[in-house]
């Protein structure tokens, strides 16, 4: 018998391509935040992609029919006020998604069912309890309305999405940052990877964990886990050279792995994505340019290398359209969609065949839209395998059904909530108002409000108010909307008058909230004109000490040099008599700076120019100690010549003799 050498396997013809430019969606600005997710959702109507957004953080959601170049001003899901960090369609309804962001929430959102209009700054839901951001969202695969998240706090949250309650909080379990969550078939079980190099598999609603291997992976880049369908868990990470490495787990002895493969040294991480209908799985590595896929099978090595697609430009992130979206009459077995910097691609992989039949070992029955479980029934303990349907004669979306639970369930809801509030973005009060005096409120602004106030309900008694009055609050007094419009008006009746401090307290956060958000939408204006301000009059305030000190300064020269002396006062160098320069004599540099003459259009005694307060004051200081000194000098003996000389340091004047011999 002849060796086999080469193993057979109905994939390993498997080949990629990528779409021409014009189904291509183009012009979008992918985000950069510095999160290893995929970026990118995709279900079989619609495709969803985080973007960059100002002032917050948003995602795109566009129609798979949507291509080519897409308008700057398209609509986007714009509730979070920080950056997105990963978005997940429920498996169960194509128009509701689960986004988790930096600003520790988790929002559900219900998209229409033509795609977006307008922008949605509401969600449906507003799930908080995570103290730090959001990084992972998951759907249950098998139960309608349980979400899970996990943030930075190291803290797993299981929600009931159609109450908004959190049932299942595991804390104490990871000691540091989860790299990663995945519900295993029926979604009895999760599997974790941390960053303390650890794989865990829980039981959540034990609240336990079940299998745990330490250093799965000994490098210290980010770890990826993910459940197959026969209970096995694969894993992506780096070796303690930082090559990267893929590795096959069984739960029930998770000492040795069973398979493990190394790839290269790359510094992406690999994002698996797992096809349970083929056993097939596809790594694509942030920041490269390439797909890898392998099969999974029950002979060793167990994980058999396929193929690799390779592009030109690297990926951002990455899109995987689960196989109901997938056309089935060209052998399509798997499509991705490929974020660029301003782009993204789908890529379409295909099992090559020459038949245009249906082709049944490609496509046996795969999960449907269906879900065996509600909410209450998997938190009671049990589990269901997912509802399974054929693709023969392809996918045909449906009308989505009505989420129902038991409880009230807020994705129904939306439509009769919106009709019934005229204003969506204004939420009613609560059963107890809580009132919150902020003590950063100026004495002026109380006194404002309180006579607007006083106003008012002085009008209040005279006609209806205009205001919305509803009986659903805590019962004791009616619960005031401000403001509506004014069309709605109340029917005369005999109810209690507004209470006054309670409209008082509203009026006054109302008007807070408007000022916080004028602030919020504008800060950046705010601050660069305070800026601006603070310049301007620091370079004004230098230009007024600068030109006073010009002024004294043209008054009053440097200490170095002897100050002006002008005819109106005696000076030394004027009694000489000038024929002493032309016998050789000169004067010392304090007699040369001098001025001989008195300026011009000056008087004896008088100085035309104008003086400052300072310089006047002073000169009178000096003028009286002149006059003081006057008495005493006339008292002493004028100096002769030759004491005046004596004192002064002599001078050569030979050139000076010579040159007048010369010139007579």
């Amino acid at each position: 018998m002849f060796k086999r050498v080469v193993r057979q396997s109905k994939f390993r013809h498997v080949f990629g391509q990528a779409v021409k430019n014009d189904q291509c969606y183009d012009d979008i600005r992918v985000s950069r935040v510095t999160w290893d997710s995929a970026f990118c959702a995709v279900n079989p109507k619609f495709v969803a992609i985080i973007v960059e957004a100002s002032g917050g953080g948003a995602f795109m959601v566009l129609p798979l029919h949507k291509t080519g170049r897409i308008d700057k001003a398209y609509p986007t899901v714009c509730g979070h006020t920080g950056p997105v960090l990963d978005i997940d369609w429920c498996p169960h309804n194509d128009q509701v998604i689960a986004s988790g962001s930096e600003d520790c929430t988790v929002m559900v959102w219900q998209i229409p069912e033509n795609g977006l209009v307008t922008s949605m700054p509401e969600p449906v839901v507003v799930l908080e309890g995570h103290s730090k951001r959001v990084g992972i969202v998951t759907w249950h695969p098998t139960a309608r309305n349980i979400l899970l998240s996990a943030g930075c706090d190291n803290v797993i949250i299981i929600w009931n999405v159609g109450t908004g309650e959190a049932i299942i909080t595991l804390e104490d379990m990871h000691p540091d940052i989860i790299f990663s969550v995945c519900w295993n078939r029926n979604g009895s079980l999760i599997c974790t990877a941390c960053k303390d190099k650890k794989v865990r598999v829980i039981d959540p609603r034990k609240e336990e964990i079940v299998a745990e291997k330490d250093k799965a992976h000994e490098g210290a880049r980010p770890i990826r886990a993910i459940f197959l369908s026969d209970g096995k868990v694969f894993t992506t990470g780096f070796s303690r050279m930082s090559e990267r490495q893929l590795a096959l787990w069984d739960p029930d002895n998770m000492e040795e792995p069973v398979s493990v493969h190394e790839m290269d040294t790359s510094n992406g991480v690999l994002l698996p994505f797992y096809d349970p209908d083929t056993n097939v799985v596809y790594l694509c590595g942030k920041g490269d340019s390439s797909i890898r896929y392998f099969e999974i099978t029950d002979e060793a090595p167990f994980v058999h290398y396929l193929s690799t697609f390779t592009t030109k430009e690297p990926q951002r992130g990455m899109g995987y359209m689960p196989k109901r979206g997938l056309d089935v009459n060209k052998c399509e077995i798997a499509r991705f969609y490929k974020l660029h910097e301003r782009k993204c691609e789908p890529i379409i992989m295909t099992v090559p065949r020459k038949s245009d039949l249906f082709q049944d070992d490609l496509y046996p029955d795969t999960a449907g839209p269906e879900a065996p479980l509600e909410a209450e029934e998997w938190f009671e303990g049990k589990n269901g395998d997912p509802i399974l349907i054929s693709l023969k004669h392809g996918y045909i979306p449906g009308k989505n059904r009505d989420l129902k639970v038991v409880k009230k369930n807020i994705l129904d809801n939306k439509l009769s909530k919106n009709t019934e509030n005229t204003t969506p973005a204004i939420k009613t009060a609560t059963s107890t108002p809580s009132i919150v005096f902020r003590g950063s409120m100026s004495l002026s602004l109380h006194f404002v409000f309180l006579l607007l106030t006083t106003l008012w309900g002085s009008s209040c008694f005279a006609k209806p108010a205009p205001f919305n009055v509803s009986m659903e609050g805590s019962g004791d007094e009616p619960e005031l909307i401000f403001p509506i419009a004014r069309t709605t008006h109340v029917p005369p009746s005999p109810s209690p008058p507004p209470n006054i401090t309670a409209t008082f307290i509203r009026i006054k956060d109302f008007l807070f909230n408007q000022v916080v958000d004028f602030l919020k939408e504008n800060l950046l204006l705010i601050i660069v004109v305070t800026s601006l301000l603070v310049v301007i009059i620091f370079i004004v305030c230098c230009a007024s000490a600068m030109s006073h000190k010009r002024k004294l300064e043209a008054y009053y020269p440097p200490k170095t040099y002897t100050p002006r002396k002008y005819m109106s006062q005696p000076s030394k160098a004027v009694e000489k008599p000038h024929n002493q320069i032309q016998d050789g004599k000169t004067t010392t540099a304090k007699t040369l700076r001098e001025p001989t003459k008195a300026l011009v259009g000056e008087k004896e005694g008088k100085d035309p120019r104008p003086k400052p307060k300072e310089v006047q004051k002073v000169e009178d200081v000096e003028v009286e100690e002149m006059q003081k000194d006057e008495p005493k000098k006339k008292e002493e003996p004028q100096p002769t010549t030759s004491n005046v000389t004596s004192s002064q340091p002599l001078v050569c004047s030979c050139h000076l003799r010579k040159a007048n011999h010369t010139t007579a």
